[in-house]
């Protein structure tokens, strides 16, 4: 069978690598590189060389089940990250590290009033949405969420509010429309403790470090890069035509991954394809800028707050930045930034990237995006299908196109089964 993918990220990748033993298959990429959001830029810094994932990152073990399983098979090797958060307001001043485990921390329980405070705010707000996130329950949004939950506006607005905001990546302004299930689902799952912290992984050379051994394990797969497709048809032979700027292809089976705005413009001028586009051009995106950076300023003043994720807030908007260079104390990061306020300083390099806003709406479209998987030989893939759009749900979107396209692929059940391991 001959199959075509479109996009070669998380999804467009595992979408290859299932199917790659047993079928003809041709990747199409519009950049110039394979992997989409797995992306990774080279710094080097004071004679050392560090790759900073700025897309996917890190994988827990207990709610990554497919892909933990899908690394292993493949040989992608990885470090532990104990992971740490810091919560600090530029306005008052106050840092509140998480979990407090250092005796600094744990002093501060007892002399900074708003540090326990905040704490116990944050454990009740985890308390009131486990059944939600149980449930998978999309339909409540932030406000409507956080009103019925017995706390100071003051602890709403200038704690919880943008606490979730940071960590996500979601712009300020539009975190009270969001769904509470995906703002809260990694922390319930990842219960705050004040014993430990919680181990994730990372990949060993990065995320690039990944997809290069995906791709070094493919044999039937031709990866077309700098091909942008312009439309997608379906003609009278039952095949699929794939348009570039310069050829036509023929399919049996076409996977389309990426951005959902981007599926539904390649379908956009197909009438056997218009019910599918506009399912896809309903999805709403916002761009997230991350700047790779040396820049202190965007840190807690105080060295010693630092954490792994830190969340800083100016009364307005709040933004996260991640410290890359915690394992040998250099100041190398990567932060959300509001592109229309400063930029860093020692900038190293700035990507752009379309995330969905994960509203209801947007659980309502995943449902209706499911009504026309298949149709005319189409299938739809990417962390926008699946979920709250995770590197996991990438995965799982991948897997469910190849189940209905080759459903005794041996890769497919092999990967299912191993992940039944991680899932326990």
């Amino acid at each position: 069978m001959k199959i075509g993918i479109i996009g070669s990220g998380g999804a467009g990748m595992c979408a290859a690598w299932l199917l790659d033993e047993h079928h003809d298959i041709t990747l199409f990429e519009k950049r110039n590189y394979t992997g989409g959001h797995t992306h990774s830029v080279e710094v080097e810094l004071n004679g050392q060389k560090y790759i900073i994932d700025d897309g996917a990152a890190w994988f827990s073990p207990s709610i990554y089940p497919n892909f933990n399983a899908y690394l292993d098979i493949v040989g992608v090797k990885y470090d532990w990250l104990p992971l740490s958060l810091t919560f600090y307001n530029k306005e008052n001043k106050h840092a509140n590290c998480m979990p407090p485990i250092t005796a600094r921390n744990i002093l501060k329980l007892f002399t900074q009033k708003d540090t326990l405070r905040q704490l116990l705010a944050l454990n009740k707000v985890v308390n009131a949405s486990e059944k939600l996130v149980a449930e998978h329950e999309t339909s409540v949004d932030f406000k409507t969420f956080i009103d019925g939950v017995s706390l100071s506006n003051k602890i709403k607005n200038g704690f919880i509010k943008p606490l979730l905001s940071g960590i996500w990546g979601a712009p300020f302004e539009q975190t009270n429309g969001f769904s509470i299930y995906p703002l809260m689902k990694y922390i319930v799952y990842h219960k705050p403790s004040g014993l430990q912290y919680y181990k994730w992984k990372t990949m060993k050379g990065g995320t690039m470090n990944y997809i290069a051994t995906v791709r070094n394990t493919l044999r039937q797969t031709q990866t077309v890069l700098n091909s942008e497709v312009q439309k997608v048809e379906y003609d009278k032979d039952g095949k699929v035509v794939v348009h570039t700027n310069d050829e036509r292809y023929y399919f049996d089976k076409l996977i389309i991954t990426g951005g959902a705005r981007d599926a539904g413009m390649i379908l956009k001028n197909s009438p056997d394809y218009q019910r599918a586009s506009d399912i896809l051009m309903r999805f709403k995106y916002y761009k997230a800028t991350l700047a790779t950076h040396s820049d202190l300023s965007f840190m807690p003043p105080d060295r010693r707050d630092w954490s792994i994720v830190n969340v800083t807030f100016d009364g307005s908007d709040s933004f996260a930045s991640i410290w890359h260079g915690s394992k040998t104390n250099a100041d190398i990061f990567c932060s959300y930034i509001n592109a229309e306020k400063a930029q860093p300083q020692d900038l190293h390099h700035v990507s752009e990237w379309w995330l969905p806003c994960e509203t209801p709406e947007f659980y309502e479209l995943q449902k209706e995006l499911a009504t026309v998987q298949g149709v005319n030989n189409v299938y739809f893939g990417g962390d926008y299908t699946h979920d709250i759009g995770s590197h996991e749900d990438a995965i799982i979107s991948a897997i469910r196109a190849v189940e209905k396209i080759d459903p005794a692929s041996v890769r497919l059940n092999k990967l299912k089964k191993a992940a039944s391991i991680f899932k326990g």
